[in-house]
C-alpha cells in the first residue's frame, strides 16, 4: 500500500516600489551576480559556465548560491533553476533542496510598471515534506525580514 507523503506550506511575500523601468529591476534582480550584497543571507554565488552569473539568467539557467544561515549554523549550498523568465515582467526560480533534500522553494519575482517606476514584488513559497522540516524550518521561511531588506537593498542599488 502507497503511503501518501504529507506536504506543509510556508509563504512569506515582500514588495516595494523602485524608481526605475521594469526591466531595469528585472535585469538587475535576475543577475545571480547581483544577490551577493544585496539580500542578506547570500554569501556567494557560482555556475558552471563561464559569465552565467554576471548575466541575467534566461529560463533553464542553473547557478550555485551559498548561504549564510541566519541562526548561525553552517552555510549551505542551494542550487537554483530559472523556470519562467519574462523580461521586465516575471521570474521564476526553484530549487528541490532547499538545504535539506524534499524541502521545495519557488520564488516569483514581479515587474510592474505603476507610477513612474516598478512595483517589485517577490513571493516565495516552500514545501516542507514533513513535520521535522517544517518545525526546524517553517517559521523561518514565513519571515519576510531579509527578504524585506533584500527588496530594500535593490531599491537603494537601483536608486542610488
Amino acid at each position: 500500500m502507497a503511503t501518501e507523503v504529507s506536504v506543509m506550506p510556508a509563504a512569506t511575500s515582500s514588495s516595494i516600489h523602485v524608481r526605475c523601468e521594469p526591466e531595469q529591476v528585472y535585469e538587475f534582480v535576475s543577475t545571480p551576480d547581483n544577490w551577493v550584497g544585496t539580500h542578506p543571507v547570500t554569501a556567494a554565488v557560482t555556475a558552471a559556465g563561464a559569465g552565467v552569473c554576471r548575466q541575467s539568467a534566461g529560463e533553464g539557467t542553473r547557478w550555485t548560491e551559498l548561504i549564510h544561515d541566519p541562526d548561525g549554523a553552517e552555510p549551505f549550498a542551494v542550487e537554483w533553476v530559472v523556470v519562467v523568465a519574462e523580461p521586465g515582467r516575471r521570474w521564476v526560480i526553484a530549487t528541490d533542496r532547499l538545504r535539506v533534500p524534499g524541502l521545495h522553494c519557488r520564488i516569483t519575482y514581479t515587474f510592474t510598471a505603476a507610477g513612474g517606476g516598478c512595483d517589485f514584488r517577490r513571493d516565495m513559497t516552500s514545501a516542507l515534506p514533513d513535520e521535522a522540516t517544517a518545525r526546524l524550518y517553517g517559521d523561518a521561511l514565513r519571515d519576510p525580514a531579509s527578504h524585506d531588506a533584500c527588496l530594500a537593498n535593490v531599491k537603494t542599488a537601483l536608486e542610488g
